[in-house]
């Protein structure tokens, strides 16, 4: 057997022997994540007791060098109120939250990422206009950064 023809075999056991890695992050990048949850106590902590769950759509936008919001992505939160976006670049951030179908926005402060980040995890307890007031670090709003603004659409084709 020609030593060329053993290579090929021993790649493949060698590569399928490697532990992969999974939602590996992308270089230059980290994760956010975090909980939508009910806050009964309104400490605005998650506590062991408390549960997630409640529908949220949550809206990552990013904050340009120029002080401009651009939205960066949306995610519905799974089933116990959990969402997750992976791979965001360096930068300043901050999120909105739209709790089911009351169209409540509510932001938070913005937040870096970058070289000395680990991945960025931000609960936030579900408001509604008679609680909000309770935490200082959210505010409401109808509209943060154009989050009911439909996304533009291409010009149709010739």
């Amino acid at each position: 057997m020609k030593p060329s023809s053993l290579l090929i075999p021993a790649l493949a056991v060698a590569m399928l022997s490697a532990p992969v890695a999974l939602h590996a992050q992308a270089p230059g990048t980290r994760a956010v994540s975090g909980t939508i949850f009910k806050d009964p106590n309104f400490n605005g902590r998650l506590d062991a007791s408390e549960k997630g769950g409640v529908g949220a759509t949550v809206f990552l936008y990013r904050i340009n060098d120029n002080g401009a919001r651009v939205r960066v992505d949306f995610l519905t939160t799974d089933l116990v109120g959990g969402y997750k976006f992976p791979n965001i670049p360096f930068g300043r951030y901050f999120l909105a939250v739209r709790y089911g179908g009351t169209k409540f926005a509510v932001t938070g402060r913005p937040f870096r990422i970058g070289q000395r980040t680990n991945a960025v995890v931000r609960n936030v307890p579900f408001m509604n206009a008679n609680t909000v007031n309770r935490y200082r670090a959210f505010s409401p709003t109808s509209n943060p950064g154009g989050l009911d603004t439909p996304p533009e659409v291409s010009p149709p084709g010739p």
